[in-house]
């Protein structure tokens, strides 16, 4: 289907593409990315360039405060790029490739000789990433202002070069030093109208990390409100490639014009950016009314489900991890339908039911999408959504043990398919726990499947099991799994 949604090459990239902290389990950074990334965000100048109070340099060899037993450390130097010298007072946090990185030891301040420390890390692969703040950049008053753009250990700023690092239970990584590419910094500047044409007065624009390039959903590499006229102004924006993204008040804010539709919500923009050397001014965002989507929910045996239709939540979820645009959410009507407004973007349908029920399908017009992500037209109206429900639950229970047969409580439990093609994020086929402090797991409501994998690992974290990276290799040591519907199997797994 079309995408609503203005795409527009601002300029030539002045270099190569680079992507922004980004978390994936795999970035660290001063910000991890989960093959751990983290994320380096760097707020002072580095030595010689502007003044900041000095602190002296961490010694290092001391043990980490409350690090958890068997976890790892990872530190190293940053430096710039241009003149050699250390970045000071440089605050780093940990992110995972989906979600951000529980704890405080994720993050970190580099002292006055760049020296950064994260520790408290879970065994795995890990990208360090830095990323100058924006507002943290460095300014010369009789030069242009200049700054740094996102970098990758070993020193690259396109993620697709970055080198991981990898980290086993306890150990200590050392010598991941490196420096931040320096570059000249712009501005963007525009003017943002609704679906009628008229300035949007209440809202505030976003500029993105592009998808696939940059950083997780959310983070931003700058924000601006939108004045009375409608315009807006970002500073200090490394060269890259970026999604600028505006949405407008319900309301209108403080007397401003904002559209708003039945649901309340306003209108949503985007503008796909590709940003050089140059500032980019005169810009143009246009908003859009998201589309609305209404169905009816049935089960598998044309009976009505034997709870009552206040019970039942049905929402659309995004299919990319990047995608920042809301999706609806709403309540069944009394009659089994229901209707969800403002989706923007691919979605996926979903529902939250009372227990012993389950989502077994969703038709469009009688096609099968309930895997399939669906993106619908700005302000389009579709009818014809089927939510096929069904009490058949699948249950899967064991337990888990260490080599001596002994039970194991500190590990979790990942189900998931064989096939890579069905690794996708928020997969309904991709299923997480932890057992009881008997060493007991139970898991619900999978999908009826023949081809599943079972296993049992520690260290897990959040959205780690939506890499499919870390999904082949937990591949290996997986015992197999077949479920058909309403079926009940009892698997116990040693802990390898």
């Amino acid at each position: 289907m079309s995408n609503p949604f203005d795409k527009r090459s601002v300029t030539e990239m002045g270099h190569a593409p680079f992507c922004r902290a980004r978390v994936c389990r795999r970035l660290v950074l001063l910000a991890l990315l989960a093959a751990a990334p983290v994320l380096l965000l760097a707020q002072g100048p580095p030595e010689g360039r502007g003044q900041r109070p000095v602190a002296p340099p961490r010694d290092f060899r001391q043990p980490p405060d409350q690090a958890p037993r068997g976890t790892a450390i990872i530190r190293g130097v940053v430096l710039a790029a241009d003149t050699g010298t250390p970045i000071r007072h440089g605050y780093s946090q940990g992110s995972q490739r989906y979600l951000p990185a529980p704890g405080q030891n994720s993050r970190d301040t580099t002292d006055d000789q760049g020296q950064f420390r994260l520790f408290g890390l879970p065994p795995g692969d890990y990208i360090v990433s830095a990323n100058f703040r924006a507002g943290g950049e460095v300014t010369d008053s009789i030069a242009e202002p200049s700054g740094y753009a996102p970098t990758y250990f070993p020193g690259t700023v396109n993620i697709s070069e970055a080198q991981r690092v990898r980290v086993d239970i306890s150990q200590e990584q050392t010598s991941v030093n490196f420096a931040l590419v320096a570059t000249r910094l712009v501005r963007l500047s525009g003017t943002v109208l609704d679906s009628q044409g008229a300035p949007v007065t209440a809202g505030a624009v976003m500029l993105m990390p592009a998808e696939g390039a940059q950083g997780p959903a959310g983070m931003l590499a700058g924000g601006e409100r939108l004045d009375r006229t409608g315009a807006f102004r970002i500073n200090n924006v490394a060269p890259g490639r970026y999604v600028l993204q505006v949405r407008s008040f319900p309301g209108g804010g403080r007397g401003g014009r904002g559209l708003v539709f039945a649901d309340g919500a306003g209108e949503l923009g985007r503008l796909d950016l590709a940003v050089g050397q140059e500032d980019v001014n005169g810009l143009v965002l246009v908003t859009r009314p998201g589309a609305t989507v209404s169905g009816v929910i049935t089960t598998d045996t044309s009976q009505p489900p034997s709870f009552t239709p206040d019970r039942l939540q049905i929402s659309t979820i995004a299919s990319q991890p990047a995608t920042a645009m809301p999706g609806g959410a709403g309540r069944v009507n009394p009659d089994w339908t229901f209707s969800l407004a403002n989706l923007f973007d691919a979605r996926l349908f979903r529902v939250s039911a009372p227990q012993g029920w389950a989502l077994k399908q969703v038709l469009l017009n009688g096609q099968d999408i309930t895997d399939t992500p669906t993106e619908f037209a700005a302000a389009q109206t579709v009818s014809g959504v089927q939510v096929v429900l069904t009490d058949k639950v699948t249950n899967v229970s064991g337990s888990i043990t260490d080599a001596r047969g002994n039970p194991v409580t500190d590990a979790a439990v990942v189900v998931f398919p064989a096939d890579d093609r069905l690794w996708t994020f928020q997969s309904r086929f991709i299923r997480t726990t932890r057992p009881d402090q008997d060493g007991r797991y139970e898991i619900r409501g999978l999908p009826a499947y023949d081809d599943y994998l079972l296993a049992a690992v520690q260290g897990l974290e959040d959205g780690q099991a939506s890499d499919p990276e870390f999904l082949a290799r937990t591949k290996r040591n997986a015992a197999d799994l077949a479920l058909k519907e309403g079926e009940t199997k009892v698997l116990n797994v040693a802990l390898k």
